[in-house]
């Protein structure tokens, strides 16, 4: 019997999508799943979907929350409930081809440096037609060492599609999984990974993200990830600029860099290469003074220092 994974779904109100996401994954090919739903305490059907679904299927298990414990809570919980040696977060809108998990696995399987294996991702609109054109976060980093892998995934993610790829669950379990105290908590999550193994890319798009919100302000989109992924922290949260919020995600990563075992060689340039990508990509303040932070900021564009960790 091959190795077996939990694939971890929190959901909240999803019943417009999820029967064809619980159908896309059930249809899996590989025989050794386990799926867990965790209901954020659902107002729609979901709850009745889920109830249905678990009655037919002994792989499922279904639990349901008293109440809304926000996304990232709902994400880490079925992650803590998974024993499996494989383990899989699964989105209640996407959608996953036959063989997603049976290709990912087998390149785990062949590599034991590898922490994570997930596939080239595409997008579907939310009537489920696909997104001519846009492929996700190529990022391969089999063979690289520690830190080019972590240089390689900062500077060059984008959706965070490897959040869904099948992970070796002892890696996983030495990181915060999704912090509530950090923005960007998918971000620095995946960096942690990144931190103790290489992400293997099956290329061929196997996976694809749902746009089921269509398009949004910076605003709009700020509210609707606080409310989503931290309820309790809404309004402290739509009231930072979205630079303040990078900074907590830059801080994050920096408290990463420092629990890593590294040399103090590596160690200082970790840091020093996380201050400059999350500077020039997301604009997070270097220093709480905003006069020496424009001063920095101009030294730091004028020179292009910040291309020697590029």
């Amino acid at each position: 019997m091959p190795p077996a994974i939990t694939i971890g779904l929190p959901v909240y109100n999803g019943e417009h999508y999820l029967r064809e996401t619980l159908a896309s994954i059930l249809a899996q090919d590989y025989p050794a799943i386990r799926l867990l739903i965790a209901d954020n305490a659902s107002t729609d059907g979901t709850g009745a979907i889920c109830e249905a679904l678990a009655r037919q299927d002994p792989r499922v298990r279904y639990d349901r929350h008293e109440r809304n414990i926000g996304a990232w809570s709902n994400f880490n919980f079925v992650a803590e409930q998974a024993a499996d040696p494989y383990f899989l977060w699964a989105g209640a809108h996407d959608l996953w081809a036959p063989t997603y998990v049976s290709r990912c696995v087998e390149l785990l399987e062949a590599d034991p440096s590898l922490v994570l294996a997930y596939s080239l991702t595409g997008q579907r609109e939310s009537d489920g037609t696909e997104t001519a054109g846009v492929v996700f976060d190529r990022i391969n980093t089999r063979g690289l060492g520690r830190l080019e892998r972590y240089r390689r995934v900062i500077w060059d993610l984008s959706a965070c599609s490897p959040t869904h790829g099948v992970m070796r669950k002892s890696a996983l379990d030495r990181t915060g999984l999704f912090r509530l105290d950090v923005w960007g908590a998918d971000h620095l999550l995946l960096a942690e990974l990144a931190l103790l193994g290489g992400f293997a890319q099956v290329e061929e798009v196997l996976f694809w993200l749902r746009a089921p919100h269509g398009a949004q302000s910076e605003e709009e989109r700020k509210r609707r990830v606080a409310r989503t992924c931290y309820p309790d922290r809404v309004e402290e949260l739509c009231r930072l600029s979205w630079a303040e919020l990078h900074r907590q995600t830059l801080k994050g990563h920096l408290q990463a860099v420092g629990r890593a075992r590294m040399n103090p060689a590596q160690q200082l340039y970790a840091l020093l290469l996380t201050n400059l990508c999350f500077h020039v990509r997301s604009e997070a303040p270097l220093v709480d003074d905003p006069r020496v932070n424009r001063l920095l900021s101009v030294l730091i564009h004028r020179s292009r220092v910040w291309k020697a960790f590029r």
